[in-house]
């Protein structure tokens, strides 16, 4: 990143506006300050020339914010998707993208959710390179909505329009671009805002983990940007620029050279400690589910509790609805604290989402139905990858044995834990012959492979070709299913030329020896009456 990309990280006090000439920084909507949050979205913004630009622009729009009296100007932030920046045809700007996105940038601590209680009133601006995506969407100078998010607090944000120009004057007029949307989105705020919406000191509250140089009552003159923050959808993650944070923590030191201040290393890794202590601490701090969480069945959400879980069931197909019951049956004896303690520990991982043992019971309920698990006699299941061993404890409700196989992992080990069912440690590899478990299954399952990778792990990735496939196949033909027998395969995407996309070559090897195959959905079921090759 060139110094110019910075700048909006290392501005001194004498670059800023001078209070004396400019209006109040506190914007207000009722009582509450307007911290207003710039997120540049896309492809456009991924490369050097791409954030040299956006940082530009920034700086100049945190002026102009100041000069327009809107509100406090805050951090900066990038998102990028796959689909965005590799070649491929991005998404349709609408408000489902714009609400997903953000949903995101909240769940990651990307932007901060303001409570109305004590946050002030939290804006996010995002500055959408890809003007053909805003066609038939949005009108100049800019999109203003709002929803509610996950949480059950209301999320406002304007979409901007196209604001690229590499030329000298590029910054300033991007920034000017963008002010008529900041205008617009926090007159709109002002015009939504009810009193308890708002906190009655008019200061906005402490960014936890965002960095204490943006406190309440410090004038705009003294404020230091924060660090440019990165998230990426395909990967649950956000990080630091080293260089951005670097400026930071020199621009947060001046006039010393924080590598020569003694034990700033010790310092600043204990507090970085405490942060991410304080912010896990409150973000798995027990509360009751808000109205949207208990009405949202579309997504896992490892934050709340079974019961709660289950009213988001019933709302989504009906108090009465038979699988309400037989959900509660499968589940009846799993220990709802002992759950809780594992969301104190594995919150911010990665494999989270799992612990939300009712959403993915419901689902591998309807996986048994498809296979005829249900009813019928009892029968021997492989589910390989089977992570938590949700499909294990329904299958084992139904009266089956099942054999769960996953690599080792921490999440998956403690969720099979509490749902008292076992994982075997076993990991399916290319052009190796699966182990010999004493015995054979009528049925095979394999949801959401991740075994097709080929190692080591590269960008891009490689995955395993139509032989490797055969071989696995073939493999238990031989040695794992009995006959008449059953294999029933949910693929993963798999990236390719910067897309994610299903192995059609595959499902179509296997359409052409028998199996049913679903190519929009990478699903492949497959019936044996007796053993074939592949």
């Amino acid at each position: 990143m060139t110094s110019a990309s910075a700048e909006l990280l290392s501005t001194s006090p004498t670059d800023a506006p001078s209070t004396s000439d400019t209006q109040p920084t506190g914007a207000s909507v009722g009582a509450a300050r307007v911290l207003i949050y710039a997120s540049f979205w896309g492809r456009a913004w991924r490369d050097g020339e791409g954030q040299t630009l956006a940082a530009e622009v920034a700086q100049a729009l945190r002026r102009r914010v100041a000069e327009a009296g809107l509100g406090l100007f805050m951090q900066s932030s990038f998102f990028f998707d796959g689909s965005w920046y590799e070649g491929a045809a991005p998404p349709q700007m609408n408000t489902t993208l714009v609400t997903r996105v953000t949903q995101v940038l909240l769940d990651r601590a990307v932007v901060p959710e303001a409570t109305g209680r004590d946050d002030g009133a939290t804006a996010l601006l995002v500055i959408f390179p890809d003007a053909s995506l805003l066609q038939g969407a949005v009108d100049t100078p800019g999109w203003v909505g709002q929803f509610q998010t996950r949480g059950g607090n209301l999320s406002h944000y304007a979409v901007a329009p196209d604001v690229r120009d590499a030329s000298d004057a590029g910054a300033r007029k991007g920034a000017e671009a963008l002010v008529a949307p900041a205008v617009a989105l926090v007159a709109a705020m002002r015009a939504a805002a009810t009193p308890d919406q708002a906190p009655a000191d008019g200061r906005p509250g402490d960014q936890a983990g965002q960095g204490g140089a943006n406190s309440a009552g410090v004038e705009e003159a003294r404020l230091l940007p924060l660090p440019s923050l990165y998230a990426e959808a395909r990967i649950p993650r956000f990080w630091l620029d080293d260089e951005d944070l670097e400026r930071y923590l020199v621009k947060l030191a001046w006039p010393l050279n924080l590598e020569e201040l003694s034990g700033a290393g010790l310092i600043l890794r204990r507090a970085s400690a405490l942060i991410d202590a304080k912010v896990l601490a409150r973000e798995a701090r027990p509360r009751p589910a808000s109205q949207a969480e208990l009405q949202d069945f579309n997504n896992p959400n490892p934050r709340v509790t079974i019961p709660e879980r289950l009213a988001a069931l019933k709302f989504l197909i009906g108090e009465a609805h038979p699988d309400v019951a037989l959900v509660e049956r499968i589940l009846d004896g799993v220990s709802d604290p002992a759950l809780a303690q594992l969301r104190a520990t594995y919150l911010k991982n990665g494999a989270s989402s799992f612990l939300d043992v009712v959403f993915f019971t419901y689902h591998k309920l309807r996986l048994a139905r498809t296979l005829g698990l249900e009813t019928g006699p009892a029968r021997s299941v492989w589910d390989i990858g089977c992570g938590g061993g949700h499909f294990s404890r329904v299958c084992r409700h139904f009266g089956h044995f099942v054999l769960g196989t996953d690599q080792q992992h921490p999440v998956y080990g403690d969720i099979a834990n509490v749902l008292g069912v076992e994982r075997t440690i076993n990991i399916i590899e290319a052009d190796t012959p699966t182990a010999d478990f004493g015995r054979r299954f009528d049925v095979v399952t394999a949801i959401a492979v991740e075994f097709n990778h080929l190692y080591p792990r590269g960008v891009p990735p490689r995955y395993w070709t139509l032989d490797h496939w055969r071989f696995l196949f073939n493999d238990l033909m031989r040695r794992q299913l009995n006959f008449p027998g059953r294999i029933y395969i949910d693929l993963n995407c798999e990236q390719r030329d910067g897309r994610g996309v299903y192995n059609v070559e595959l499902m179509r090897l296997c359409a052409q020896h028998g199996a049913d195959v679903n190519e929009r959905r990478g699903l492949i079921d497959w019936k044996f009456d007796a053993p074939i090759e592949v």
